[in-house]
């Protein structure tokens, strides 16, 4: 596995016209690199991380904070992962929403919700709240298991 990924397209999995969902060939790497059996993921929007799973054998379950394509509804800034699942993962992934590139609740979604990352007034609050998930993560995962998240860089003014 590479520490630097780039590929030519986004792949096949998930849907393309979610704002801000990542190419699937990530999950892709993930899995053939750590081979897990159960791979868990925390922020499944468009569902990209249930497709690659189910293209490649390996047990899934989604959840993710407005519970939808089959996910399990779940605020990870404050609900406890590990509680919903029937054993700890064995990889739990996440690519949550930056503080301030799309809006999703109130905006792509009706009502304003509290462990929406998207909604985080400043960079320091995303931090936070960004701190408990990965703590939330890293509960979720066995021992010698493995907890990734993928996150930008943001940017404004060019």
């Amino acid at each position: 596995m590479k520490s630097v990924l780039s590929f030519p397209d986004r792949g096949p999995w998930g849907d393309s016209k979610w704002r801000g969902n990542c190419s699937g060939h990530i999950q892709r790497e993930l899995i053939e690199h750590f081979k897990p059996k159960l791979f868990v993921d925390v922020c499944e929007g468009s569902g990209t991380s249930r497709d690659v799973c189910r293209d490649l054998g390996v047990e899934y379950v989604g959840f993710d904070l407005h519970g939808l394509n089959g996910a399990i509804q779940n605020d990870f800034t404050k609900d406890f992962v590990l509680s919903k699942l029937s054993r700890p993962a064995d990889l739990c992934f996440s690519h949550p929403p930056y503080h301030d590139i799309v809006k999703y609740s109130g905006e792509v979604y009706s009502g304003v919700r509290e462990g929406d990352t998207s909604r985080c007034l400043s960079p320091e609050e995303f931090i936070e709240k960004s701190q408990v998930m990965l703590l939330n993560q890293r509960e979720a995962t066995r021992s010698g298991g493995v907890y990734a998240t993928l996150i930008g860089d943001t940017r404004g003014g060019g």
